[in-house]
């Protein structure tokens, strides 16, 4: 144990002087540049540039992203709440009796329609044989749902027509038993009373074999109707019956909405229904998905909700494959004044405070403030650059709130394709609140609309040309300015 002890306090003693050395040789060295004229020199130049060097980029033009004043139509407009419904829903019964041998679909399942045209008749132009004809054709054939077991529907139609062929061979019989005593009844032979007896047999059996070929009609109609189409494009919301389900005319069989359009049902005030026109198109946000849709009016129903005294108002759109779904909540924007001439421009250009609301436009510096920001730049021994942007703060009135999509023909490019992909940039119509504002807010004036957030007027500013945003940038300079990487 002692020669352990021994061996622990030499480690120690080797690892204190060790710890001596280099402290005494790292300050000795030190001591010695301390003492170096021409090193504490250079450290100094070396920290003095890197300075300057951050001063300079420091000093450089604050970054910002613009677009574009505009003069357009503007409108107030007005967001109503409604919600998503489908424009047909059906429950699909069954048209005959019997067991459900195969079914096809489940909840959920996408159906097709299946189109049948029917061809009129008329029963005082048509005779009785073009009656029984099959007035059906299939346009397209659609999605089959079910299937009902047909074997005693098959039986029951050889059985009519098996009648059918007895009836018609006694109807010949008569027709030759008629011909017969027509002849002796010319003779003398067989009394009127009894030639009468035989047409009205006859009459009687083609009586027998017409309502037999009726049978036989309604029989075939029922091995038809045996097999359950989906009436429509549509999407399965509930199944009623299983394999081996009995069934008979009217049970349920599935429950089915219509799919490919839908319709927003909104509730416009009575104040403003007659803005409504039928075709108009109208935009409808679906908060659910953060989309925005355009559709056309169809339906105004004349009746107001007594409560609220708003008209249920519907909007027509495609689904886009399903994607909107009935009984999504939606809001609309309704337009509740005339159009008017404005600047209109883009909403992040705009900055929104109780006390006031403030856009800030990208402007050339006057002759009188290049002379002065040059007088300024010798006086602090600054480079002194011409043409440098400046910003000017400008009070605004905000008249109306909109989106672009709102007022179509103010869209720039492929208004559709934007429909289609709901663009909806938000935009204000502005009005400057003083004179200097009316002189500068001018259509195709620079806005400010990213980096705008400590600006000061007359800062030197510039615009920012590169693709990618300034605001999702990490990172900034000590002056607060947002880093953009070059």
């Amino acid at each position: 144990m002692n020669k352990n002890l021994i061996v622990f306090a030499l480690c120690l003693t080797v690892l204190l002087v060790g710890a001596f050395l280099g402290f005494y040789g790292t300050s000795t060295f030190y001591q010695g540049r301390i003492n170096d004229e021409k090193f504490i020199t250079s450290r100094f130049e070396e920290v003095k540039k890197a300075k300057e060097v951050k001063a300079e980029k420091n000093a450089s033009a604050y970054k910002v992203r613009t677009a574009k004043a505009q003069e357009g139509d503007a409108q107030q407009f007005r967001t109503l709440i409604g919600r998503l419904e489908e424009i047909r829903r059906s429950t699909v019964s069954a048209e005959v009796s019997g067991k459900i041998v195969e079914i096809y679909v489940e909840k959920g399942s996408r159906v097709k329609e299946h189109q049948v045209r029917y061809e009129d008749q008329d029963p005082k132009e048509t005779s009785f044989e073009a009656l029984l004809t099959d007035n059906e054709t299939v346009v397209s054939e659609g999605t089959v749902m079910a299937r009902i077991d047909t074997v005693w529907l098959e039986l029951a139609c050889r059985q009519t027509l098996a009648n059918i062929a007895s009836l018609q061979a006694q109807h010949q019989y008569q027709e030759s038993e008629l011909k017969r005593a027509r002849q002796l009844n010319e003779r003398g032979a067989v009394s009127q009373s009894d030639l009468e007896s035989i047409i009205s047999e006859r009459d009687h059996l083609q009586a027998e074999i017409n309502a037999k070929k009726v049978l036989l009609l309604e029989c075939q109609k029922k091995l038809k109707r045996s097999t359950i189409y989906a009436p429509f494009n549509g999407q399965v919301l509930e199944r009623h019956v299983d394999l081996g389900t009995y069934v008979s005319p009217g049970t349920p069989i599935v429950d089915i909405i219509s799919t490919g359009e839908i319709d927003a049902r909104i509730y416009v005030p009575e104040n403003f229904i007659h803005r409504i026109q039928k075709g108009q198109t109208i935009g409808i946000y679906v908060e659910a998905l953060k989309k925005t849709v355009y559709g056309k009016v169809v339906q105004i129903v004349a009746n107001a909700e007594t409560a609220s005294r708003t008209f249920p108002v519907y909007v027509r759109f495609d689904d886009h494959d399903g994607e909107f779904m009935a009984g999504l909540s939606v809001t609309a924007r309704i337009a509740v004044t005339d159009k008017f001439r404005s600047i209109i421009v883009p909403g992040d250009s705009v900055i929104v405070k109780p006390d006031g609301n403030t856009v800030w436009i990208v402007r050339d510096r006057t002759p009188e403030e290049e002379a002065e920001a040059k007088a300024i730049a010798e006086e602090e021994h600054k480079t002194y650059k011409p043409g440098e942007k400046i910003v000017a703060p400008i009070p605004v009135r905000i008249t109306a709130e909109m989106f672009d999509g709102d007022i179509y023909d103010q869209s720039e490019g492929n208004t559709e394709e934007k429909k289609r992909a709901g663009y909806v940039p938000k935009l204000y119509a502005v009005e400057p609140v003083n004179e200097n504002g009316r002189k500068y807010l001018v259509p195709n004036v620079d806005l400010v609309i990213e980096g705008g957030e400590r600006l000061s007027p007359g800062m030197v500013v510039q615009v920012q040309e590169s693709p990618y945003s300034l605001k999702p940038m990490p990172g900034q300079y000590d002056s607060g300015q947002q880093m953009v990487k070059e």
